[in-house]
């Protein structure tokens, strides 16, 4: 196959934490390295091994509409743009930018940007010389971008006006619906972010969604196609130790893994509770919580119950990570029953369901049936779900599944057969690069 050189435009690394990072790792896994190059503005760790040619946007790409927001940012020393990330700890701070004044900097930039509804409003990303040298010396075919907002929309123009090259845009959450719903300028940038979103689609050559049912209900709104991506995994490293599982020691062991955050805090919070009872009713049960290390600091004291339920990292090697799935008893995928985590994730597949899935231990899923990956779970069967925000349900399960071996065996078992039909690495990987090798060479 002829591989294009494509240029990433992500708020995202590649890294083994968080999902997008982890779905850039394996969509791009294979692609030959002098050929791939990425535009970011993430301030966490960032692995290498997929792409080495990065360039991190910094306080020369940042715009701004004011006089003041430009006067306050040189005060804070270019920190207002940077502040964008919101992804993990910056490993590359400059000395003397203290953690107090990082956070009052970040309370600072949210309060303006609350107020105002967006930070559109006043900032943008530009094309610097430095920039746009940077490209030049790499000659991309195709820009390969991320959308989850105004300013990422405008910055997606901007590149492609510039470099006069084909564009593809892959949509992760339904960030349309999230987006400015709040302050003195929403409803505007709201509007625009809709009316300019639209107008990329049509210049884009080439449109993913995260899902088939977000690509379904992208097509019919606005009339352009658009081809399902979301994370995959290579069976044949899976299924190799298939037979190997925990050693039993009498507990039954329920695993958490991936990130923490707003959208499923609220019902690991309530699983940790109900560990920490069944653990007092001397049912030998226990939760293992593991996600990357910022979030492991912030969520330990609201989370860990020890010796029912611990927090700790989540393994960086792919190995331990398989031996941490396919060692637990039962694997936990909660999705919040709130408004805002419906509206954002609606039409979401989680990044961690083809691992999952690829383990062969039963799942269990905690969420509203109107996000999709409950719902692909209710239609394929491949877990257990509680679909109604019901603490005693949720224990009921947890019971049932610890005292069923023959249904775990037989939930694990279709989560397998569902994960290698629609999340093979090998089969998924060959369509999306066919597709964007004709979307650089054969658009117009």
């Amino acid at each position: 196959m002829k591989y294009p050189k494509i240029l990433l435009v992500t708020s995202s690394t590649f890294n083994p934490y968080t999902g997008t990072g982890i779905l850039l790792t394996n969509l791009f896994k294979g692609w030959p390295i002098e050929k791939i190059a990425m535009i970011h503005s993430d301030s966490f760790y960032s692995d290498d091994a997929v792409c080495k040619n990065s360039y991190k946007l910094s306080a020369g790409e940042y715009g701004f509409a004011w006089p003041f927001f430009a006067g306050m940012n040189n005060v804070f020393g270019g920190r207002i743009g940077k502040l964008e990330s919101t992804s993990g700890n910056n490993h590359s701070e400059k000395a003397g930018n203290s953690t107090v004044t990082k956070a009052i900097i970040r309370k600072v930039y949210e309060k303006i940007n609350g107020v105002l509804g967006g930070q559109e409003i006043y900032l943008k990303y530009v094309v610097s010389n430095h920039l746009l040298q940077w490209v030049n010396q790499f000659r991309p075919d195709i820009l390969y971008c991320h959308i989850s907002s105004l300013m990422s929309v405008r910055f997606a123009r901007e590149l492609k006006n510039i470099l006069e090259i084909p564009l593809c845009i892959h949509i992760m959450d339904d960030w349309l619906n999230v987006r400015y719903d709040k302050g003195l300028f929403a409803s505007k940038l709201k509007s625009d972010f809709y009316q300019e979103f639209e107008s990329l689609l049509v210049k884009s050559s080439l449109r993913m969604g995260i899902g088939r049912k977000m690509c379904d209900a992208y097509e019919e709104k606005f009339g352009c196609s658009f081809e399902p991506y979301s994370n995959v995994v290579d069976p044949v490293i899976w299924l190799k130790n298939n037979e190997k599982r925990r050693a039993k020691d009498g507990r039954f062991s329920i695993v958490y893994a991936g990130t923490i955050n707003t959208k499923n805090v609220s019902n690991l919070e309530t699983i940790s509770k109900i560990v920490e009872e069944l653990h007092n009713e001397k049912i030998n049960c226990q939760l293992k919580i593991h996600t990357f290390h910022p979030r492991v600091e912030l969520y330990q004291p609201a989370l860990e119950r020890k010796p029912a339920v611990t927090i700790a990292e989540v393994p960086k090697d792919d190995e331990d990570m398989i031996s941490l799935l396919k060692g637990a008893d039962l694997l936990f995928l909660p999705v919040d029953f709130t408004n805002v985590s419906i509206e954002r994730m609606r039409y979401s597949i989680f990044a961690k369901i083809p691992a999952y899935m690829m383990s062969g231990t039963p799942i269990l899923v905690c969420g509203p049936p109107e996000v999709a990956s409950v719902e692909y779970a209710i239609k394929e069967k491949w877990a257990y779900v509680v679909a109604k925000k019901d603490e005693k349900s949720l224990k009921d399960a947890i019971i049932e599944l610890a005292s069923n071996p023959g249904l775990r065996e037989r939930l694990g078992r279709r989560a397998q057969e569902i994960g290698i039909r629609d999340f093979d690495a090998n089969m998924v990987r060959k369509r999306f690069r066919a597709d964007l090798a004709k979307a650089a060479f054969q658009s117009v």
